[in-house]
């Protein structure tokens, strides 16, 4: 029994010490491996002491961890027998079940007492004896082990007999982490910073370094650095170099201190720390460029002072062009302390210059750290300036400074007005604009207009402007008519510009502009060009008229398939009206502009604008019908009729104007002809007088006789334009009636006057040598024709009478017309209302449709501009005829008769509009005449006044601060006699034109006249000539002009208060209403605001007069002149007001309209 306890006692003590030899084999295992572990990385990495420490300290704990594990698990391994017993049970399966049972029974005595217990402890016993128990141990752990125990010493050992410094080594720097031992360097590393010791502050330094052993691809280059200031030393920095080309390594860092210190270094390898001083370069901190100009420009242009920058940037570069020979001084301000340059060759090379710098330029030093450089600018002159300090340190960005140079140039002069050559009759206005410009100033201008066949220099026209600035710009309205012009002369306008350019003895020349030819031509030329524009327009008008009518063909055709074709045309249309009408209102600006004086022309040019509008305006609307799907193709074609028909009358008009100018043509050119003949006649009559037919040589004799032949011959074209007259005279008996009975009644004067008869006996008479008597029968002959002109001529204040006449009939008759219309279409709603089954009476729509086509015809014989008015009519007519066809089917068509009616009163209303338009027009037309009238007649006694003055401007000359004499007072009151018929002339013409007194300002004006005159007059006859009395004829002669001038018609642009004339008075208006318009029509308000502002300037006039002659003139007198002259002024400000007020007035009124 013991025997089993002994052998699991045995077996219980083998299996502690295998646990115990386990644990320190494994121990001492990791203790060599923590230890070759640590050292090799160690080795590879170069670990830091740091790194090393904790590490150190990691592996003994770790090492600690597992050996307290250990312990603590051994001292726990108590296992019982018992327990040891099941443990050989698993590994002996003989002993399974039998073994455990019997060590327990074996402990606990129970065999002794227990058979059963005894038995089994022998059975047991038996079966142990048979096996052996030792086998259940397993040493294999405990021997694997050992053997990695005793390999890894067997290393350790080896490595420390092979490589015993490598060994020392790695277990010095493991065991003392803090020693000084190291590795051996397995790199090396040399500095390739540069060996000055002095570099530009602000400029990053290279820090570069060559890695002279080791691999560049896997060694990190790192450079140690610190800045020194004025504070001290910095804290160190580190960087990692990058590495570059090969085994060089690279990288920038700041320098914004006084020095910087370092060093490189790889893992294993470190170089000696060096020192840099850093400095600053030298740079500009500011510049300041003066520019003085040269002397001539001096007065012209300013000193130009420009800060440019310290060279580096945008304002370095100065570009506005500095005047060739100013002179330059750019002020340049240091960073630093810097030395100008003392020779040539660094001067030149501090400023830049590849070749020679400027001759004069120069560098003065004002200060340690200013210079100030000087010259003359003769062309473009850049610096790029090179600063070196005492260190040998440059600048490190490029200083550049550009100064631009301009040349002068010479002026140019141009006449931009008028812009080509030009006719013009003898009596035009011109409108000349002349502009001179230079790049720094004009010292004069002058405006030339020379005769181009004069030989001895005649110069019609010069005026020398003083120079005023860069660009001068002069507009004059030059009058012909004083220059005494005759058909074929040209006048050669040109400009001459001249500068002040002196610089160096070298001067601009005056410089002439292309010169303008303005050709004089007669009134005959020019009215041939006007007509034969007309003609061009005749001929567009003739195509348009049928462009028109074959899209109105086109529409009615196919009125649902209006597309954007049939508004193109259209619109092609309008604009080709538009341009028409532009060269209409062309013309009429260049008659005008001309003065001439051709009534009839003038009438046609009109009517042909107006025509040409109208046309104009319903082209308009046709295209807005044609855009607008809401309108129905009816409106636009009816639109499209209308501008066939205005057309059609405007080729017409210009049809029966050709008629009236032929005929008119051919009398003048036979005036022309008798003039010329009579003109040779009165140059032969001294030397043929008093001598009888043999008396004469055979020269003198032919010469008689070819005078008479072409005597003769104008006789027999004066009955074929006789005959002509007529004919023309019936052709347009149905368009212009008035006008065929003027010409009818040309010819009947010739017939009365026996003009071919007298053609006749002039021609004999000149054949006998009867010069005188034939020079009187050529006489009798033009005046016939004259008065023939004037005849066809003086016609049209008749017409216009006439047709005034008959616009107001129509006007009236219309307005029955619109009263009537109105009524019936009262009755028919009436009638409807009452029975619509009822055929309503058609008597009062019958009689209102013969009314309204009397009425048509009516405004057809009235002449060509009541056409307009015509239409309307005739297409309402038109509606009413439709209207009363509606009413008399069965049953009745209510709404058809409505529609009708309803547009005809539209039309009629039309009617009414446009006849009250016309009746506007023949109204202004008349108060534009008689305007016309008024101005000639002012301008007349303007002359006479200063004509008078000059005549007492030339007594006051004789008296010579003498007293008159009786020769001077007959002549004083000679004159005093001029100024009463004077002023009688001005009140007979206010007299005849009450109209031009209704305007306060005009009024107030036409009184200072009257003031003036009588007071000149009663100086006059007391013999009190001075100064004061010529300044009041000056004013008076000045006021008429300043009259005429604001009565002059103005374009509808340059007049602020124009109105529309179209609607003004639609319905007929009232009488007071037509009385200010007549009154308007006369003296518009733009009238009496240029006579306003004219008198203004008057009264400064006058005051500024005052004062020049205040010394030389009574005092009493002068007082006086002072007084009238500020009660002049409060007046003007009250009539000023007043004239604002009704401006204003008027303005609201058009507005609540």
């Amino acid at each position: 029994m013991t025997d089993i306890l002994d052998q699991l006692e045995s077996i219980q003590r083998r299996t502690r010490i295998n646990l115990v030899l386990q644990w320190v084999f494994l121990s001492g295992t990791g203790v060599i491996s923590c230890f070759i572990i640590l050292v090799l990385l160690d080795y590879i990495f170069r670990l830091p002491s740091t790194v090393r420490l904790f590490l150190l300290l990691v592996s003994l704990g770790f090492l600690a961890w597992h050996v307290t594990i250990r312990i603590i698990g051994m001292h726990r391994y108590h296992p019982s027998l018992v327990d040891v017993a099941l443990r050989v049970e698993e590994s002996i399966p003989s002993l399974r079940g039998r073994l455990a049972s019997a060590a327990e029974f074996t402990m606990s005595g129970i065999d002794r007492t227990n058979p059963l217990a005894g038995r089994s402890i022998n059975e047991a016993s038996t079966r142990l004896s048979c096996e052996d128990i030792s086998s259940a141990l397993r040493p294999g752990p405990t021997r694997r082990n050992g053997f990695v125990f005793t390999s890894l010493a067997a290393v350790i050992l080896l490595f420390i007999l092979l490589v015993p410094s490598f060994m020392r080594i790695g277990s010095e720097r493991i065991l003392l982490p803090f020693s000084d031992t190291t590795w051996p360097a397995r790199t090396g590393i040399r500095s390739l910073v540069s060996e000055s010791n002095v570099h530009p502050r602000g400029t990053p330094l290279s820090l570069a370094a060559e890695l002279t052993r080791g691999d560049p691809e896997d060694t990190r280059v790192r450079a140690t650095f610190r800045y020194h200031d004025e504070d001290g030393a910095g804290d160190w920095n580190q960087i990692v170099l990058t590495r570059q080309t090969g085994s060089m390594f690279e990288r920038l860092v700041d320098t914004d201190a006084e020095s910087i210190e370092f060093s490189f270094s790889t893992n294993d390898a470190t170089t000696a720390a060096r020192m840099i001083t850093l400095v600053t370069p030298p740079a500009i901190v500011s510049s300041t460029l003066t520019i003085d100009p040269p002397p001539y420009a001096s007065n012209d242009i300013d000193t130009t002072r420009a800060g440019l920058g310290d060279g580096t940037d945008r304002r370095s570069m100065f570009d506005e062009g500095s005047l060739e020979g100013s002179t330059a001084g750019l002020e340049l301000t240091m960073n630093k302390p810097m030395r100008v340059p003392s020779d040539t060759s660094s001067l030149r090379t501090t400023l830049g210059f590849d070749s020679e710098m400027p001759e004069d330029m120069t560098i003065i030093q004002r200060d340690p750290k200013t210079w100030s450089i000087q010259w003359t600018l003769r062309e473009d002159t850049g610096l790029n300036l090179s600063l070196v300090d005492d260190s040998g340190i440059t600048n490190l960005d490029q200083i550049g400074y550009t100064i631009r140079s301009a040349p002068d140039t010479p002026p140019t002069s141009l006449v931009l007005e008028p812009p080509m050559d030009i006719t013009a009759l003898p009596t035009a206005t011109v409108e000349i604009i002349v502009e001179g410009r230079d790049d720094v100033s004009i010292r004069r201008m002058e405006i030339l207009m020379d005769l181009e066949s004069a030989s001895s220099g005649e110069q019609p026209f010069h005026r020398e402007i003083p120079g005023d600035g860069e660009i001068m710009n002069e507009r004059i309205t030059l009058s012909l008519e004083p220059m005494g012009l005759e058909p074929g002369d040209v006048l050669l306008l040109s400009a001459i510009v001249e500068d002040g350019y002196d610089l160096d003895g070298m001067f601009h020349e005056p410089v002439r502009s292309p010169v303008r030819r303005i050709r004089i031509i007669s009134d005959v030329e020019f009215s041939e060009q006007v007509r034969q524009e007309l003609s061009s327009i005749r001929r567009q008008a003739i195509r348009v008229e049928s462009d028109q009518a074959q899209a109105a063909d086109e529409l009615r055709s196919t009125p649902d398939e209006t597309g954007s074709s049939s508004i193109r045309s259209q619109s092609r249309i309008t604009q080709r009206i538009t341009t028409m009408s532009e060269e209409a209102s062309r013309l009429q600006r260049a008659t005008e502009i001309n003065g001439l004086d051709d009534e009839l022309l003038d009438e046609v040019l009109s009517q042909v604008e107006d025509l040409l509008q109208a046309a104009g305006e319903a082209s308009t609307k046709a295209t807005s019908a044609l855009e607008n799907p809401e309108d129905d193709t009816a409106t636009a074609l009816e639109n499209q009729e209308e501008v066939i028909a205005e057309i059609e009358d405007l080729i017409t008009l210009l049809d029966r104007d050709e008629d009236a100018w032929v005929a008119t043509r051919n009398i003048e050119n036979l005036l022309d002809q008798v003039r010329s003949i009579r003109s040779e006649t009165e140059q032969i009559t001294p030397e043929m007088i008093g001598r009888s037919m043999d008396e004469l040589d055979t020269e003198q004799q032919e010469q008689l006789e070819r005078l008479a032949r072409r005597q003769s011959e104008l006789s027999s074209e004066t009955s074929s334009i006789m005959d002509d007259l007529r004919n023309r005279s019936r052709s347009i008996e149905e368009i212009d009636p008035s006008r065929a009975r003027s010409m009818r009644s040309a010819a009947t004067r010739a017939e009365q006057e026996d003009l071919s008869g007298t053609m006749d006996r002039a021609s004999e008479q000149i054949q006998n040598n009867q010069l005188q008597r034939a020079g009187e029968q050529q006489q009798a002959a033009e005046d016939v024709l004259q008065q023939m002109i004037q005849d066809i001529n003086d016609t049209r204040r008749a017409r216009s009478m006439e047709l005034q006449r008959s616009v107001q009939s129509l006007i009236q008759s219309i307005q029955r017309l619109v009263a009537l219309q109105e009524q019936e279409i009262i009755n028919l709603s009436t009638a409807k209302d009452r029975d619509p089954t009822t055929r309503p009476v058609s008597d009062g729509m019958i009689t209102l449709y013969r009314n309204t086509v009397s009425v048509v015809q009516e405004a057809r014989s009235s002449g060509t501009r009541t056409q307009r008015v015509a239409r309307f009519l005739d297409r309402s007519s038109m509606s009413q005829d439709l209207s009363i066809v509606a009413v008399r089917k069965q049953p009745v068509d209510w709404e058809i008769a409505s529609t009708q009616q309803d547009r005809s009163l539209a039309l009629l209303n039309d009617a009414l509009e446009a006849a009250n338009q016309l009746e506007n027009q023949i109204q202004e037309e008349q108060a534009d005449q008689e305007r016309q009238e008024i101005i000639k007649t002012l301008v007349d006694l303007s002359q006479r006044e200063t004509t008078l003055r000059d005549d007492t401007t030339t007594l006051l000359d004789s008296l010579t601060d003498r007293k008159p004499g009786r020769r001077e007072l007959v002549e004083s009151r000679r004159q005093a006699v001029t100024q009463d018929e004077i002023r009688i002339d001005i009140k007979q013409l206010v007299t005849e034109n009450a109209g031009l007194i209704e305007s306060p300002i005009f009024k107030s004006s036409v009184d200072l006249i009257d003031e003036r005159t009588i007071r000149i007059s009663t100086r006059l006859r007391e013999g009190g000539v001075d100064s004061l009395l010529i300044a009041d004829q000056a004013m008076v002669a000045i006021s008429l002009l300043q009259m005429a001038e604001a009565l002059r018609s103005e374009q509808p642009s340059d007049n602020p208060f124009a109105q529309d004339s179209q609607g003004s008075s639609s319905n007929g208006g009232g009488s007071g209403q037509q009385g200010q318009q007549q009154q308007d029509a006369l003296v518009p308000p733009i009238s009496e605001l240029k006579l306003l502002r004219s008198m203004q300037e008057q009264v400064l006039q006058q005051t500024r007069m005052l004062d020049e002659i205040k010394e030389s003139v009574d005092g009493e007198l002068v007082n006086q002149e002072i007084s009238r002259v500020g009660d002049l002024q409060e007046q003007l400000h009250a009539l000023g007001e007043e004239l604002l007020k009704k401006i204003t007035q008027r303005v609201q009124q058009e507005e609540s309209q």
